[in-house]
């Protein structure tokens, strides 16, 4: 059952003033740090399009069963299955399997603090906080610190006992193939491997009695039924053999990543059975999917810098709380409107630099935009009081 506890704070209008004006620094940490991002996502983004354009004209599809010396030095597409003749073993917890990756995860159950604020604002300038704080047990895989909860009779042992851990396969074989490490490191489909009465048997010295197998895990404490702050529960996940697809560099009877003209290495693999067109669009779309959250990330970056930036004047305005308000609809709306303009700025330099035609019609589109946000806002500036 959840803790629940409230607090109260009343906050001056100077405390407000001071705190928004030293919160101008971190408008302008944000608001300078959103132009590399942004700068350096494109670029990113188009050299990967132009090495993914360039290896789908260079790749050659090969079967697993033999290595083609012929073949050395190429990009190659390879589709079998991948397998390893040794079994994999965490020696300190005795689990072991017949499987590529074995990943140990180790969780304690812990307080975790959650807040929710709300503030009401005061004739005068002045806000009322109030602060709720909530406190619930969770398994978590790392340790929460709670030397900064709110209530200190939330406490949680500062480290887990057992570190989280990923065991790879030292032979995993693609049919002639050795598959390689990068490739290797990449496949993350895991499923759950039971600890089993067995497995407790291996167990290293210092760990037999303290723990014991329930429900497909390790559990350390005195009831998995009932468990309380401190307790440990150790899960593994595994990789087993299956059909997998590769595009990489031939290299001997392995693979590397493959260089690109562009200026990307290629070292993909995907689970099951895959032609090689499909492992490319495969790969543009999720280069186009973390374009556009970075481009999200270096708005959404400027926003707040700027935000922040005139949040001072918002707060001065606040001495009566209808007039801070209309400020700070006023603020939200240029940083909105400076922010995306910018932003599109800023992507259109990074074109003009790589794609020069494209940039240039971005820029175009940018201004426009600026110019219409602020000719706008000047024009509901000019419009008389009587109107």
């Amino acid at each position: 059952m959840a803790d629940q506890f409230t607090a109260v704070a009343n906050i001056s209008w100077f405390t407000r003033v001071k705190d928004a004006f030293a919160g101008m620094v971190f408008g302008v940490a944000f608001f300078l740090a959103a132009f590399p991002l942004l700068f350096w996502n494109e670029g990113r983004a188009i050299k990967t399009a132009k090495s993914l354009t360039e290896g789908s004209s260079a790749v050659v599809s090969v079967g697993a069963d033999r290595v083609d010396p012929a073949n050395e030095g190429k990009l190659v597409h390879v589709t079998g299955l991948a397998t390893t003749s040794e079994a994999l073993g965490d020696p300190i917890f005795g689990v072991s399997a017949a499987a590529l990756r074995l990943r140990r995860k180790v969780e304690m159950y812990q307080w975790n603090e959650q807040t929710e604020t709300k503030t009401e604002n005061q004739i005068g300038g002045g806000q009322v906080k109030h602060t709720v704080y909530t406190y619930q047990k969770q398994w978590s895989d790392h340790a929460v610190p709670s030397g900064s909860f709110h209530e200190a009779s939330h406490d949680n042992p500062a480290a887990l006992p057992y570190a989280s851990q990923d065991l790879d396969s030292a032979k995993t074989t693609l049919g002639a193939f050795a598959l390689s490490d990068s490739l290797l490191r990449q496949l993350n489909d895991f499923s759950p491997l039971a600890v089993t009465g067995d497995a407790a048997q291996h167990l290293s010295a210092d760990l037999q009695g303290k723990l014991k197998p329930a429900a497909g895990s390790y559990f350390q404490g005195v009831d998995p039924a009932i468990p309380q702050v401190g307790d440990v529960r150790v899960s593994f996940m595994v990789v087993g053999p299956e059909t997998i697809s590769v595009v990489s560099k031939q290299f001997g009877s392995t693979f590397e990543p493959y260089a690109t003209q562009a200026g990307r290495d290629l070292d993909m693999v995907e689970a099951g059975a895959h032609s090689a067109p499909e492992m490319f669009k495969t790969s543009m779309e999720q280069n186009q999917m973390l374009t556009w959250i970075l481009r999200f990330a270096g708005f959404f970056a400027m926003f707040i810098g700027l935000a922040l930036l005139f949040q001072p004047l918002v707060v001065l305005a606040d001495i009566l709380p209808f007039l801070g308000w209309i400020v700070g609809a006023g603020r939200t709306m240029l940083a909105f409107t400076v922010s995306a303009a910018f932003s599109l700025v800023t992507i259109a330099a990074a074109w003009i630099a790589y794609r020069p035609v494209i940039g240039g019609g971005l820029l175009v589109v940018a201004l426009a935009f600026l110019a219409k946000g602020l000719t706008h806002r000047a024009g509901h500036a000019a419009v008389p009081a009587h109107a």
